[in-house]
C-alpha cells in the first residue's frame, strides 16, 4: 500500500467509529476503511497503537518492556477501542499503564510523573460522539509528533498486515493506575505553582456553572473548583455514559460572542436546549441584585469531552445577557495578569497564537510589552515554539522533528537557551498553554507545558478575581467582556469535503487564490499589498496577508480541518472591513463547495441530496426531511447545515436555502 499518505491531522487520527464487521467496511482492511470511508474500527486502533510503539522502539526512544500510559474519554462506552489500544501496545512489546476515563491532559501528566516512554489518549476531543481517534504524547516534554514522525508512523501503519498482528498474543496484562492518575491530576491543578488563585477566599464570590460536555471532566472540574474555594459550583451535563459533546461543550459557541435573553427560555432559539446556558441565565437572574451590588459573579466554565479546551461564559446582570470569552479573550486576561505578576523580572515574555486568532490579539500582546509569535493551526505548533525556546537559537526556521527536540530536552533546558520569564500559548478554539510544575515519582520538579482546559479555567477566574479587586463593578464588567479591541472574524465551512484534493498548486487551489485576491483588491484597490505566505507547519494552507501603511489589515486563509471532515475559509481583519471580507469569503466558499463537497460518506451524500431537494423543490417541512433521511443521524445533519455550514436556514417549520446554499446549488446543480 502506498505510503504517500499522512494519516494524521493536526492532532492524531480521528474518524467515524464502526465495528470491523459492519457491512460498510467488512470487506476492507483497517487501513482501507480509514482511507476510503473515514472509518476507525477497533482493528485500526489496535494497528495504529502497535505501530506507534514499534516506531518508538525503532527510533531508540523506548526499550522493550517500556511503559506506555493509556487513557480515554467516555464516548467509548464499552471500552472497545480502549481495549484495542491496550492490545496493540502489549503486542508491540511494551507495558500498558491505564488511567481509565481521563481528561486528555491527565494522561501525559501521569506519563511525565512516571517517566514513562509514551502516552496515548483514545479520544476525538470536541468531535461528535460517534467519532473517535488516538492522540499521541511523547516523553520528557509531552510534545506531540510533528509531520516527520507522523509520516513515519503512517508508513508503518499502511505497510503492516493486520492479519499477522491479530494472530499475536500479548505476554502481559495492563496495569490499572486510574485512581493514582486521577488524584495526581486534581492535586496538580490545585497546587500553588499551577493555580494562580490567591488565597482561600479569592473565588468565594463566584457562582460557577461547570459543563464537562458529558465527558472526562465529569466530577473532576467540580471537585477542583470546590477545593479552591469557589462560592458555589453547579455541574451540568455530568454523565459519563451519555453522548459526549451533544448539546453541550465548547463547539456550541463557535462564532458566538453574545447570548441575549431572546436565545433562551420560551420561544428561544439556538440555546434553548443548552443546559449550561439555561442554568447560567437562571442562576444569574436569581442573583441579579447581588451581581449589580458587586457581591457576586455568575459564570460558566465550558469544556469539551476530553478536557483540553475551555470557554468562559459570563452573565451580565444589567443587560440580562451572557458574553462568550473564547481562547483569544482568555489569553489576554491571563497575559495581563502574568505581566503584572512578573513586573520587573529580567527575561522575555512570549505570547504565541495561531492564524485563527483575531488579528488584534498579537498587536495587543505587543503593546503589553510581550514578544509575539504566530504559528499554523494546532497546539502542537505552540508546544514546538515553546520547546524551541529551551534550545540555543530558539525555534526559528523549518520545523524540526519532535524527536530532535526530544533528544535535547531529556536533561532539561540547555545552557545558552533563551531565558523567558513566562510563555503563553493560545488558540481561539480554547486551547491554552501556560507553564505548570510537576514533581515526579523520584521527587524531581520540572516545568511542563500541556494544554489543560481545567488549568486554563482556574487561572482565568484567578486573573479575573485580581482584576475585580482593582476595579469598580462597572469597570470590571466592561474590562472582562472586552479585554482588547476586537477585530472582525468570520469563518465559512464546507462540511464533508474531499480534503485530499485541497493541495498547494492544484488547479482548484490556484483558482481559489485568484478569486480571493480579486475580491480583496476589489474593495481595497491599490491601497494594500496582498502577499501569499507559506506556513511550513501546514504547506497546503492558502494564506493571504493583507497589509497597508498601518500594518496588518487582514488575513484571509483557506485550510482543511485537521480534526473534522471539513474545509474552511477564514477571514480576519478590521471591523470596518467586515462586510467586504464576508463577501470575499462567500465567493470563495461557493467555489470550494462546488469543487470539494463530497458524496463519498453517508453524511456527505445526505447533505448534497438535501441541498438539491431544496434547490429543485423549494422550502420543505422539517418532518418531511426527517422522513427522507432516516438512515443517518439527521439531527447532526441539520446542526451542521444550519449552525455550522449555514447553507440552509429554518423559517417556522420549513427549511430554506440561504444565500450560500443557493450559490452552492447554482454552481453544483444549476
Amino acid at each position: 500500500m502506498s505510503s504517500d499518505v499522512r494519516l494524521q491531522g493536526t492532532d492524531g487520527v480521528r474518524g467515524l467509529v464502526l465495528p470491523s464487521d459492519h457491512e460498510t467496511v467488512r470487506s476492507l482492511s483497517p487501513q482501507q476503511a480509514f482511507l476510503d470511508k473515514g472509518v476507525i474500527t477497533e482493528q485500526f486502533v489496535e494497528l495504529y497503537s502497535y505501530c506507534v510503539v514499534r516506531c518508538m522502539l525503532g527510533w531508540g526512544e523506548m526499550e522493550q518492556g517500556g511503559e506506555v500510559v493509556i487513557g480515554w474519554d467516555p464516548r467509548d462506552e464499552k471500552g472497545t477501542l480502549a481495549g484495542a489500544a491496550v492490545r496493540g501496545v502489549l503486542k508491540a512489546g511494551a507495558r500498558a499503564l491505564t488511567t481509565g476515563v481521563s481528561p486528555t491532559p491527565a494522561v501525559p501528566l501521569f506519563m511525565l510523573y512516571k517517566r514513562a516512554s509514551l502516552s496515548l489518549v483514545v479520544t476525538a476531543s470536541h468531535n461528535p460522539a460517534d467519532e473517535n481517534g488516538v492522540k499521541i504524547f511523547l516523553p520528557h516534554a509531552a510534545l506531540k509528533p510533528l509531520p516527520s514522525e507522523d509520516g513515519i508512523i503512517s508508513e508503518a501503519v499502511l505497510n503492516t498486515d493486520f492479519g499477522s498482528l491479530a494472530d499475536m498474543e500479548a505476554s502481559t496484562a495492563a496495569a490499572d493506575f486510574s485512581a493514582q492518575a486521577a488524584a495526581l491530576f486534581k492535586d496538580h491543578c490545585c497546587q500553588g505553582r499551577n493555580s494562580w488563585v490567591e488565597g482561600p477566599a479569592a473565588l468565594d464570590h463566584l457562582t460557577l456553572v461547570v459543563d464537562p460536555a458529558n465527558g472526562a471532566y465529569t466530577g473532576v472540574a467540580r471537585e477542583v473548583f470546590e477545593r479552591l474555594g469557589t462560592g458555589e459550583v453547579i455541574e451540568v451535563n455530568p454523565s459519563c455514559e451519555g453522548p459526549v459533546n451533544n448539546g453541550s461543550g465548547v463547539t456550541q459557541f463557535d462564532g458566538v460572542r453574545r447570548i441575549g435573553p431572546d436565545f433562551v427560555g420560551d420561544g428561544g432559539e439556538n440555546f434553548n436546549d443548552n443546559t449550561a446556558v439555561l442554568t447560567l441565565f437562571e442562576t444569574g437572574r436569581r442573583k441579579r441584585r447581588e451581581i449589580q451590588e458587586g457581591n457576586a459573579e455568575v459564570s460558566a466554565a465550558v469544556f469539551d469531552a476530553d478536557g483540553d479546551r475551555f470557554y468562559r461564559l459570563d452573565y451580565h446582570a444589567d443587560e440580562d445577557m451572557a458574553v462568550v470569552l473564547t481562547g483569544d479573550y482568555i489569553a489576554v486576561l491571563q497575559a495581563e495578569y502574568l505581566m503584572e505578576k512578573h513586573k520587573g523580572e529580567k527575561g522575555g515574555r512570549l505570547f504565541i497564537t495561531t492564524v485563527e486568532s483575531d488579528i488584534n490579539v498579537l498587536s495587543h500582546a505587543g503593546d503589553l510589552g510581550m514578544e509575539t509569535a504566530l504559528t499554523g493551526v494546532g497546539d502542537k505548533w505552540i508546544l514546538r515554539e515553546i520547546a524551541g525556546r529551551h534550545l540555543p537559537g530558539g525555534a526559528s526556521g523549518e520545523p524540526k522533528s519532535a524527536l530532535s527536540y526530544l533528544r535535547l530536552l531529556r536533561d532539561g533546558p540547555l545552557e545558552g537557551a533563551e531565558q523567558v520569564v513566562f510563555f503563553l500559548g493560545t488558540e481561539d478554539s480554547g486551547h491554552n498553554v501556560t507553564a505548570g510544575w510537576l514533581e515526579d515519582f523520584k521527587g524531581e520538579t520540572s516545568p511542563i507545558f500541556i494544554g489543560n482546559g481545567l488549568k486554563s479555567a482556574v487561572n482565568s477566574y484567578a486573573a479575573g478575581a485580581r482584576l475585580r479587586s482593582q476595579l469598580s463593578q462597572s469597570e470590571y464588567g466592561e474590562r472582562i467582556r472586552g479585554p482588547f479591541t476586537r477585530g472582525f472574524k468570520k469563518t465559512y465551512y464546507v462540511y464533508h469535503s474531499d480534503k485530499g484534493r485541497f493541495k498547494r498548486g492544484s488547479s482548484s487551489w490556484n483558482g481559489l487564490e485568484s478569486i480571493l485576491r480579486m475580491g480583496i483588491t476589489g474593495f481595497l484597490g491599490g491601497r494594500c499589498r496582498v502577499n501569499r505566505k507559506k506556513f511550513s507547519e501546514e504547506e497546503d494552507m492558502l494564506y493571504l496577508s493583507v497589509r497597508d501603511g498601518g500594518g496588518l489589515r487582514a488575513g484571509v486563509f483557506a485550510r482543511n480541518s485537521g480534526t473534522e471532515d471539513k474545509t474552511s475559509i477564514n477571514l480576519r481583519g478590521r471591523v470596518e472591513d467586515g462586510e467586504n471580507l464576508s463577501d470575499v469569503g462567500l465567493q470563495g466558499i461557493a467555489l470550494l463547495a462546488e469543487e470539494f463537497k463530497s458524496a463519498a460518506t453517508p453524511m456527505g451524500e445526505a447533505a448534497l441530496r438535501m441541498l438539491e431537494m431544496l434547490f429543485r423543490s423549494g422550502p420543505m417541512p422539517e418532518g418531511k426531511l426527517k422522513q427522507e433521511f432516516m438512515d443517518i443521524d439527521v439531527d447532526r445533519l441539520f446542526n451542521e447545515m444550519l449552525n455550522k455550514e449555514r447553507s440552509v436556514c429554518k423559517l417556522g417549520e420549513e427549511f430554506h436555502l440561504t444565500l450560500l446554499g443557493d450559490q452552492i446549488c447554482r454552481r453544483r446543480f444549476g
